[in-house]
């Protein structure tokens, strides 16, 4: 990956860290779930993809190859209210969105979801944005694929998924 491309994915992923975490004001930090489970997805998801230090996420990856990174935030306590309509598009926040190629509302392990396709810009760095926003009882969970290279975008997006479909949570009480 070209240095310039690398810095300009890394800073996205900076803006984009904590997600849920944009929305928060000054004051108390708000706890994050460990009440839930990713399973590899395959035996090739630890050749193709690494672990990262996660920093204000619960989870991050980055793919060897296309330099793809997914990163898992959820935030507890706090938004239960706020529309999963509005809790999507906040991720898109910091990204000069060219167009949202989809958004539709599904149901993620017995709760609502609502997933958001996008493609835009962020210092001139074409992305597309795959994300999905799960609403549990006690938390929020922000589910996202940045991709910033369309060749990679059906084998990223398959492996993005898979790893989303191995979910399981234990019980929020």
């Amino acid at each position: 990956m070209k240095p310039v491309l690398h810095n300009s994915i890394l800073f996205i992923v900076i803006a984009l860290l904590g997600s849920c975490s944009l929305m928060r004001t000054k004051g108390p930090s708000h706890a994050k779930s460990s009440d839930y489970h990713l399973s590899s997805p395959s035996s090739d998801w630890e050749k193709s993809w690494t672990t990262l230090p996660p920093h204000q996420s619960d989870k991050a990856y980055l793919h060897h190859n296309s330099g793809s990174i997914i990163l898992i935030n959820s935030i507890c306590d706090r938004y239960q209210e706020t529309s999963l309509q509005f809790l999507s598009q906040n991720l898109l926040s910091g990204l000069n969105v060219s167009e949202v190629k989809e958004r539709k509302e599904f149901t993620l392990a017995g709760m609502p979801a609502m997933s958001l396709k996008a493609k835009g810009k962020m210092d001139d760095v074409e992305i597309y944005i795959s994300a999905i926003t799960n609403k549990r009882t006690k938390c929020v969970f922000d589910f996202i694929l940045i991709i910033q290279n369309e060749k990679h975008y059906k084998a990223d997006l398959k492996d993005f998924e898979s790893l989303i479909n191995s979910i399981s949570f234990g019980d929020e009480k």
